[in-house]
């Protein structure tokens, strides 16, 4: 599994809201939040180039 991948799955506010408190509590703990609903990041986390 590609956990760059899965971190980005993760971090996508439909993904966020459906995770249990214990399982955000442990993503936030390692650095992970979620990404706002109208943010230009790619799947790695980084802003897009224009």
């Amino acid at each position: 599994m590609d956990i760059g991948k899965w971190l980005a799955r993760q971090r996508k506010p439909e993904v966020w809201a459906a995770l249990v408190e214990g399982q955000r509590e442990r993503l936030e703990a390692v650095g992970a939040v979620p990404v706002a609903p109208d943010s230009q990041e790619s799947p790695r986390g980084r802003p897009q180039r224009p």
